[in-house]
């Protein structure tokens, strides 16, 4: 591990502690040059699906999420991501149906929580990025970020849940739509709900390719392990949040270009495998403080597309969860 800031070094100012921890269910991979000069993301091939109809009297669209064992997940808030063809960056998604299940709806799942006729949203904001088909100055998809309220839904037991979720068609415009994860890992298993047939299928893409997808969404809750989310627009200024560390403790958050294995040879933490490799660099080092807290920086260019993790010391040293691309 290389003691070594990068060029646009974090400025480590004291921000206030926040609450509550992220699970991050993958990313878009926005790159830059997009509309307007904000990014892009663009039809990743195989696949000929740009986005999913998610009107709630048509379709709905489910993904999953797993609760470790040993743990326990309150939810707080859930975002996700959601375009109107055609749409203004300022135009809003303004509704949000929700059910949660505990297994897969296809095969026996067990609805536990929700409805599709409350509606749970909180408010939506344009996440700067342009879903595309292959150029990256297309202007029509503004993907928006929908802020849903997922507190009613109470403590989760380890296990693997289903969020399947829906919105109102738009008059004025084509939509709403989901667009996917990307880039694909091959683990993808998003399924939808055709209202039409009362029924349940997975997600396909309809050219054969046999191309499947999952959704970029992030789930808030509290509980859980160490933790770091980054919240922000790269390049530009982030923030970088933690909680679940012990307090008082030495803390480096990194940058590495992809998920992998690396072990940490020098240092209070040698021996400390992380799950990141490719030359990781340390962005800050900081306080652990009493658990919880965040530290705000602008990040440039060359930071883009990197995977983040912590790790504080102890003994033995501990590693945060893994998130980005950035």
């Amino acid at each position: 591990m290389k003691r070594a800031l990068l060029a646009a070094a974090l400025s480590v100012a004291p921000a206030a502690a926040t609450s509550g921890q992220v699970y991050d269910n993958g990313g878009m991979n926005p790159l830059g040059g997009g509309c307007n000069g904000s990014r892009y993301t663009m039809l990743e091939a195989p696949s000929n699906v740009i986005g999913s109809s998610i009107v709630v009297d048509s379709f709905h669209q489910a993904d999953n999420f797993v609760v470790p064992e040993d743990e326990t997940w309150s939810p707080v808030e859930l975002i996700w991501y959601l375009y109107q063809t055609d749409s203004p960056p300022s135009r809003p998604i303004s509704s949000a149906y929700i059910q949660l299940w505990r297994g897969n709806p296809m095969t026996g799942g067990v609805l536990i929580a929700g409805d599709m006729e409350t509606n749970r949203a909180i408010e939506s904001t344009f996440s700067g990025v342009y879903r595309t088909w292959n150029q990256r100055d297309e202007c029509e998809r503004a993907v928006k970020r929908l802020h849903i309220d997922v507190s009613w839904i109470g403590p989760l037991e380890a296990g693997e849940y289903w969020i399947e979720i829906a919105s109102d068609r738009d008059a004025d415009y084509s939509g709403p739509w989901a667009n996917p994860v990307v880039p694909r890992d091959g683990n993808e298993n998003s399924i939808f709900y055709d209202v039409r047939e009362q029924a349940w299928e997975e997600n396909t893409a309809s050219n054969g390719s046999g191309a499947k997808w999952d959704y970029p969404f992030k789930l808030s809750y509290t509980g859980g392990r160490y933790w770091i989310d980054v919240i922000g627009t790269c390049p530009g200024i982030m923030e970088f949040h933690w909680r679940g560390t012990a307090p008082g403790r030495r803390q480096a958050i990194l940058f590495a270009d992809r998920i992998g294995r690396t072990v940490i040879d020098v240092g209070a933490c040698a021996g400390t495998t992380l799950d990141i490799e490719g030359a990781p660099t340390i962005y800050a080092i900081i306080d652990t403080r009493d658990g919880a807290g965040s530290v705000r920086g602008k990040v440039s260019e060359g930071v883009c597309g990197k995977t983040v993790q912590a790790v504080y010391v102890d003994s033995p040293c501990v590693t945060s969860i893994v998130v980005g691309p950035i």
